[in-house]
């Protein structure tokens, strides 16, 4: 019997290793201030999706990375486009396309593409070899997403 929980145990932690989380790239702060108008100048792909730039970020406000606003559209079967938009300033920052989606929180500066729930991982579907889970982070000095894996 210890011997099965202890594989138990060994199979969960292990299979946590080199997994990245949200909380490991945590925000300090929510920006709770007054939301800035787009800057739709700020970067070409605002004024094509700007219709729906505008949507998303009227509605959602602050969700992603302590002070930006995530949006997202269809580009195509399949196929997602992405952008941020900080609150604060208005300017406009492209991010990584996906194929399955994203994941992200707004306490964090991670981003995956692609999240394992949304990929079987069964080796069945032609979708799990072509479109792996991703995990990006956005780095707020170069103000740049950076991709980890």
């Amino acid at each position: 019997m210890k011997r099965i929980l202890l594989l138990i145990f060994l199979c969960i932690v292990l299979n946590g290793i080199g997994q990245e989380s949200f909380n490991h790239y945590k925000v300090k702060s929510i920006y709770s201030g007054k939301i800035s108008r787009i800057n739709f100048k700020s970067n070409p792909i605002a004024r094509v999706y700007s219709t729906r730039i505008s949507e998303d970020y009227k509605q959602n406000g602050v969700n992603f990375a302590g002070h930006y606003s995530f949006v997202y559209w269809g580009c195509g079967s399949p196929c997602t486009g992405c952008a941020i938009v900080d609150v604060k300033t208005g300017k406009v920052y492209l991010g990584p396309d996906s194929e399955l989606g994203y994941s992200f929180v707004k306490e964090s500066k991670l981003l995956i593409v692609n999240p394992k729930d949304t990929v079987s991982n069964s080796g069945q579907n032609p979708w799990d070899i072509i479109y792996q889970e991703e995990i990006w982070v956005w780095r707020e000095k170069i103000k740049k997403f950076i991709k980890l894996k």
